[in-house]
């Protein structure tokens, strides 16, 4: 029987990134601070002249007190979009299988490494443990850094920079 052992995964993610950058502006929106609760009536039933002989009364909300709020946003002056293609890793390794009985507590003074096909012994009526020692590695654990920021600089640029 052949096997195999599997011990490093290998692949490719794309990230895509966007950047922008802008200018904060200040703008005002109207907003209703107070609104009041008012009551009209419409017209049911008319007769033959045209007149109204029943009324029936509804409520309604109307807002008495409109105010300006201000507000600042960002006007996007600059916007670029990439995508980046990394390569990732992971290693699985077994770096020592350790084995403790009854039987290498009182001969060996406890854990034997039984790594490689080595054995471990057992008193009747006994049981044992085992402990697996791994070590796993990845470069996956880290976002990769976007590259720097290559737009050109202007006037409005919040970092004060002119062309060149």
């Amino acid at each position: 029987m052949t096997s195999q052992v599997r011990n490093r995964n290998e692949w490719r993610e794309k990230w895509e990134w966007y950047e922008q950058r802008g200018v904060v502006r200040s703008s005002t929106y109207r907003r209703c601070f107070r609104e009041e609760t008012r009551t009209g009536s419409y017209c049911v039933e008319r007769d033959e002249d045209g007149r109204c002989t029943d009324r029936e009364s509804y409520t309604y909300e109307v807002c008495v007190d409109w105010r300006d709020v201000p507000y600042e946003y960002c006007q996007v002056t600059y916007r670029r979009e990439w995508e980046e293609i990394h390569d990732y890793y992971e290693t699985f390794e077994i770096q020592d299988v350790l084995f403790r009985s009854k039987y290498t507590k009182d001969t060996k003074g406890g854990w034997v490494s039984v790594k490689g096909g080595k054995q471990g012994k057992i008193k009747a009526g006994y049981g044992f443990e085992l402990q697996i020692k791994t070590r796993y590695r990845t470069n996956r654990n880290i976002a990769p850094p976007p590259e720097p920021y290559k737009g050109n600089y202007y006037s409005g640029d919040a970092y004060g920079r002119y062309p060149i």
